[in-house]
């Protein structure tokens, strides 16, 4: 069965996002015919590092990893974007524009493709979105030193049991929250810098503690002010 054919980009899209925001009509105008909807499959890849970069990215359904290849040959997610994320802006500001990671669809995935010249011109002149853009790119900084520090201070259990509060949704009527994951283990192990069996040993450990319940890709939180507390003691 043929699948529907994607819907348009929409200007409401493109609204949304903080730079994208600031365009006057006729800018988003142009930004707005130029952009393109990308559909991948599960394990596409839309671009690879050292690639020529004119566009940058909105997900709108599905999960992108970023990732580099380290010298030993095995991956390293630098980031999954997930729908209402974008990602790829700051290559308008590099040298040679090229893109500095790889990228691949964890799932089937669809993305807006922004051209970036149009908006480049914007930000030339006008001082109201360079800000825009400064404040979006400065957040994303203090997000990744986060991990970083997460990653390199915290253990493993520890890393697992932030990451599980961040995506854990609003307690449901009984309390407990529950988490989809769309992602594999594999790919969840190694944004977290742990090993696959590793990662299945954790969750069993924090199930057996009483704070989650594994169901298959379902991960219902079940004590978040324990989780929350072992965080900040370290002891989970």
């Amino acid at each position: 069965m043929t699948p529907p054919k994607p819907a348009p980009p929409a200007e409401a899209e493109l609204r949304g996002h903080p730079v994208l925001g600031a365009l006057s009509d006729e800018l988003l105008a142009r930004v707005l015919a130029g952009t393109r909807v990308v559909r991948l499959r599960q394990g596409e890849s839309l671009f690879r590092q050292g690639e020529s970069a004119d566009r940058f990215y909105l997900v709108r359904s599905g999960h992108i990893k970023l990732y580099r290849i380290a010298p030993d040959g095995n991956e390293k997610i630098i980031h999954l974007a997930g729908p209402g994320e974008s990602f790829a802006e700051a290559v308008m500001f590099m040298r040679g524009r090229s893109y500095p990671v790889h990228t691949a669809a964890v799932e089937p995935s669809e993305l807006l493709g922004v051209p970036t010249e149009p908006v480049r011109e914007t930000l030339v002149a006008s001082t109201d979105a360079c800000f825009g853009m400064l404040a979006q790119l400065s957040m994303r900084l203090r997000e990744r030193v986060a991990e970083i520090e997460s990653l390199s201070l915290q253990n493993g259990v520890l890393r697992l049991a932030s990451f599980l509060l961040r995506e854990a949704p609003r307690p449901g009527t009984d309390g407990t929250e529950v988490i989809r994951l769309n992602l594999s283990k594999k790919v969840l192990a190694s944004r977290l810098s742990l090993q696959p069996e590793t990662l299945s040993r954790l969750l069993r450990r924090l199930e057996e503690s009483g704070l989650i319940r594994v169901d298959g890709p379902e991960i219902t939180v079940l004590d978040r002010a324990a989780l929350e507390a072992a965080v900040v003691t370290g002891d989970c």
